[in-house]
């Protein structure tokens, strides 16, 4: 979803549609780097820290407050920074997961399913409900 703000008031489909009309980038940021590691996040950060870059950094989702648009900024896009990894005992306090940025409530709960666990989410899975007996934290 592109916020009319972020484009020329011409559109609310994105920067450029296919119209044939004028068009420009508006506020999104003109470089963006793809990372699939925590090693590519660290690397962008740097390098926008040593050409004093603004950094947008954009999830898989959006952000009604445009926090991840800014032109002239470098661009950091998540969605495929994946990854689940479960703790057993996680501080002593039981069991806990962490998640990679990138990942989508869908594939985690399909995760946690596996291990006989459940994680409150920000979506609503279409499923069989797990019984609650276990029930997971992420920090």
């Amino acid at each position: 979803m592109m916020p009319m703000w972020a484009g020329t008031g011409e559109s609310t489909q994105g920067p450029c549609p296919p119209t044939g009309t004028h068009c420009e980038m508006g506020y999104y940021p003109v470089y963006t780097v793809n990372v699939t590691s925590p090693q590519h996040v660290v690397n962008a950060i740097s390098f926008a820290r040593e050409h004093k870059l603004r950094l947008a950094v954009k999830n898989t989702g959006h952000d009604f407050l445009g926090r991840n648009a800014g032109f002239g900024a470098l661009g950091i896009w998540m969605h495929n920074l994946r990854g689940v990894e479960f703790h057993d005992d996680f501080m002593g306090e039981g069991s806990a997961v962490t998640l990679m940025a990138g990942m989508q409530w869908g594939v985690v709960y399909e995760e946690v399913a596996k291990k006989g666990l459940v994680v409150v989410g920000g979506a609503n899975p279409v499923r069989v409900p797990l019984p609650m007996s276990r029930v997971m934290t992420y920090h």
